[in-house]
């Protein structure tokens, strides 16, 4: 079974279902260190940025594992803004690599911009 990350990393479009941010889709999706994950949105590289926060991290104590219909879902059950789940994305559109920038270039961003430790890859 992998993680968020692993299948992020390994070119799996994923989407979240955030209880405030509604349906997010991430371009480049990392697992936290110490649990969690944390993720770049989409067009976060732009060299003419929108407003808004394209960096995020989810901070649960727990990722559940589940499978509804062969479609594989992570719920982060008590993630402090509520449930999340995080799901495969079978509509997704491929990533920009100049919009959406490169997975190595979202790790150093969010490790140093957020001051956080990611788990390697």
């Amino acid at each position: 079974m992998k993680t968020p990350g692993q299948a992020s990393k390994d070119g799996l479009a994923l989407r979240i279902v955030h209880p405030i941010g509604g349906y997010i889709e991430p371009a480049h999706v990392f697992d936290l260190a110490d649990g969690g994950i944390a993720f770049v949105d989409r067009a976060w590289n732009d060299p003419y940025p929108g407003g808004g926060q394209p960096l995020h991290v989810i901070r649960p104590a727990t990722f559940v594992w589940q499978d509804w219909a062969s479609d594989p879902t992570w719920v982060a059950l008590d993630a402090p803004e509520g449930e999340v789940q995080i799901q495969t994305n079978t509509e997704g559109l491929p990533l920009d690599p100049v919009y959406d920038g490169t997975r190595d270039g979202a790790r150093e961003t969010l490790e140093a911009l957020l001051d956080i430790k990611l788990a390697a890859d």
